[in-house]
């Protein structure tokens, strides 16, 4: 044997049914749980999409582990795409292990790990979080502009090699190299 490498199994979708919140509901249909309903709908009125009230700043968030921290790496976001895609331009993606509103109000100086900004109004956006670690997921929005998330999918982070330094034995060399 060369290497043995031993991973831990992971979910595909860490965020699909997962706890939420937002700061506001700006529509009686858009209930934060909507972006984690493992519906790709990027209708409003299919009943599957996120929206905020629009007062700046907005936020939506989900609990990945319920009690401890997540390595996450590709986080995708599936825009509205019936109207307003241009709402989510300037908003940001962060981990964080507090989602208290006088934190999130401010994240953007708190130390959360930034995974980066929404530049484009696209339909599918992806954003990598570098296997970095939190509790949550938070999407910001520093513009007055209503959040309307339609799905957001949280891959695992680069697997860990549970095997790497760790005690090995073999019953007989077989070879002195």
């Amino acid at each position: 044997l060369c290497e043995v490498e031993v991973e831990r199994g992971h979910p595909k979708n860490l965020a699909q049914d997962k706890p939420t919140g937002q700061d506001s509901l700006g529509h009686p249909e858009g209930a934060s749980s909507h972006a984690v309903d493992g519906k790709r709908s990027q209708q409003y009125h299919d009943k599957s999409c996120t929206h905020t009230d629009g007062i700046a700043p907005g936020w939506w968030w989900v609990d990945l582990s319920e009690g401890s921290q997540q390595s996450v790496g590709m986080v995708t976001i599936y825009n509205r795409q019936d109207c307003c895609q241009d709402r989510i331009i300037g908003a940001q993606v962060y981990l964080t292990n507090d989602v208290s509103d006088s934190y999130l109000r401010g994240i953007q100086s708190s130390g959360a790990y930034r995974c980066g900004e929404i530049a484009a109004g696209d339909s599918v956006i992806r954003i990598d979080c570098n296997s970095n670690s939190g509790r949550y997921l938070v999407v910001f929005q520093p513009r007055g502009e209503p959040l309307t998330l339609c799905e957001v999918e949280v891959e695992h982070g680069q697997p860990k090699n549970l095997a790497l330094h760790k005690p090995t034995g073999q019953d007989n060399l077989g070879h002195p190299d």
